[in-house]
């Protein structure tokens, strides 16, 4: 496999720190019984499917219903980080808006970053990398819903350059996936207008 340059830059102007020097790791809320999506809710509800591998999300990824008995240990805030623990990708996001009420359900362990070394964006980006991933693979259990205790997820080693080296990685990040959801929209624009000139010839042709 090639080495990724990235991370040969990583190597060099950054130290190995374990997930728990960097930051609280907790489970998200497991309800006891089905809940039913509420538009009109006041109560923000991340699962698995809000993590979109776009390294961070909004109000509108979430699901909203009426829930009032919420702990206040249990309500998100920005700067927290998600992981999706259950299932076959395990990926991160940061919480990048100022929540209300917020939570994350019981399929997600989250993050709360407790130095200073650590951006938040850095932390849900590092999760997506390769270091990452492969330590993810290695470390689950199960096999029809594998899983990342949080036990595991405590011990995963983060690479940590200064700050401002944290956030250009960030920052290129954001413009790789703006590139990417560019060309996406560009594929789709494409297609339509292959579809649409074969519905034509095929009316001319009748």
């Amino acid at each position: 496999m090639a080495r990724n340059p990235a991370y040969c830059k990583l190597k060099t102007h950054s130290h190995l720190t374990l997930l728990k020097d960097l930051a609280e790791v907790r489970s998200g809320y497991s309800f006891r019984s089905r809940v039913e999506e509420d538009p009109g809710g006041d109560l923000v509800v991340f699962q698995i499917r809000s993590l979109e591998q776009r390294g961070a999300v909004q109000a509108e990824d979430g699901m909203r219903l009426y829930f009032p008995e919420v702990s206040p240990s249990l309500l998100l805030r920005r700067g927290d980080v998600l992981f999706a623990a259950r299932g076959m990708r395990n990926v991160g996001a940061v919480i990048d808006f100022d929540p209300d009420r917020a939570i994350a359900s019981g399929q997600l362990l989250w993050m709360r970053p407790k130095s200073k070394s650590i951006e938040p964006a850095y932390l849900a980006w590092w999760l997506n990398q390769q270091p990452a991933q492969q330590f993810f693979e290695s470390h689950k259990r199960g096999t029809r819903m594998p899983i990342i205790t949080r036990s595991s997820l405590l011990e995963l080693p983060v690479s940590v350059p200064s700050r401002d080296l944290q956030m250009k990685f960030v920052e290129l990040d954001q413009l790789h996936r703006q590139e990417r959801e560019l060309t996406a929209r560009i594929q789709e624009k494409r297609e339509e207008h292959y579809e649409g000139r074969v519905a034509r010839l095929m009316k001319g042709n009748l």
